[in-house]
């Protein structure tokens, strides 16, 4: 990583005798006297769970000879970046400026019901590159990794992996190109952002039922270290205080992290809350249903009608269907997503589309 273009940021950085944390190799990795912590929220539901999981990995992350004060974390989070790339935001504005949804796809090999159990979607062994590769060839604006291991069957390597595949640039810490990729995973501190940009991500995944009041120190550590953060949301408060917070892209999720209940309707009941200005995006099986193989028309019509810029697809894309069949269902879903424009919205669509 190059650091000569980098300003020191010494305010950030508490004097050692602040110290906190616990042992790092023999040092105390100085904590910031508001940085993340489990005191200051208690996530409900699931997520409380999940919490307590991301903060044991912190901790093991913290251990790290990279999270040492000479180390590539470390150096990520005490340097400021000299922008911010925003790929993700810019590959998905580039589809909605022309009137049509921006489509990220949600790469990963497993997934949790809403019952809390792992479902596997496709073999663990199997190549996110190829498909990543492929998605991007017939239009896939954006690329999402689902990095944690435990629910989704990929990882930090995955991205890794993609990222050089993608990029055709295999030096560790090079600036993020197109296309954009997104870090997905349950953040509960800095140190696991700076992990995914070393990862070759150019965007991340906040979920603000799960940070809480910590929003803000971790947008202002996106910020820091010039990453893009799309916050996921589930609640019209949840959206009011992302945008205090200064949020510039904002997911709804149709199914809610902390009690895994569905609400066909929440996008639109929520998307009058998002400012014209922040980049909207809408998720949560809207590519399919019951019987795994309809699109619903009508609920892209209506992200459109409400102002949304893009939805990311997951399971409709994640199947353990052949190559062949796999890439004809991942044809048809794009295209009949892309389309929808907004100055047709008086247009009926009619019944809807069966792969």
């Amino acid at each position: 990583m190059r650091v000569g273009s980098r300003v020191r940021i010494l305010a950030l950085l508490p004097p050692a005798s602040s110290a906190v944390d616990e042992p790092l190799g023999g040092r105390l990795l100085p904590v910031e006297d508001d940085a993340p912590s489990a005191e200051q929220h208690q996530p409900e539901g699931a997520l409380a769970q999940i919490q307590a999981e991301k903060l044991d990995e912190v901790g093991a992350i913290m251990r790290l000879p990279e999270a040492r004060d000479d180390g590539p974390l470390s150096m990520r989070l005490g340097y400021m970046a000299p922008e911010t790339i925003c790929s993700f935001s810019d590959a998905i504005r580039a589809s909605s400026s022309q009137g049509r949804l921006g489509v990220a796809v949600d790469l990963k090999r497993s997934t949790v019901d809403a019952s809390g159990v792992v479902m596997e979607l496709r073999d663990p062994s199997s190549d996110l590159n190829a498909e990543a590769s492929y998605l991007l060839s017939i239009g896939v604006d954006a690329l999402i990794v689902s990095c944690g291991a435990t629910r989704y069957g990929s990882s930090l390597s995955d991205l890794d992996m993609l990222a050089q595949v993608l990029r055709g640039q295999p030096t560790p810490g090079a600036r993020p190109i197109a296309p954009p990729l997104l870090a997905k995973d349950f953040v509960v501190h800095p140190i696991q952002i700076a992990q995914m940009l070393e990862a070759g991500a150019s965007a991340v995944l906040l979920v603000c039922g799960l940070v809480g009041p910590d929003l803000e120190q971790l947008l202002n550590s996106c910020t820091l270290m010039g990453v893009e953060a799309l916050v996921e949301v589930h609640t019209p408060d949840e959206v009011l205080f992302a945008v205090e917070c200064g949020a510039t892209a904002i997911l709804v999720n149709r199914r809610c992290r902390a009690t895994g209940a569905f609400d066909a309707a929440r996008p639109i009941q929520l998307g009058a809350l998002i400012p014209g200005h922040v980049l909207s995006l809408a998720t949560g099986g809207y590519c399919t249903h019951a019987d795994g193989q309809t699109i619903d028309c009508r609920e892209l019509e209506a992200l459109l009608e409400a102002g949304y810029d893009g939805v990311i697809v997951g399971r409709a894309l994640n199947s353990q269907a052949g190559p062949g069949e796999s890439a004809r269902r991942a044809q048809l879903v794009l295209a009949e997503i892309k389309r929808h424009q907004l100055e047709q919205r008086a247009v009926s669509w009619g019944s809807n589309l069966i792969l």
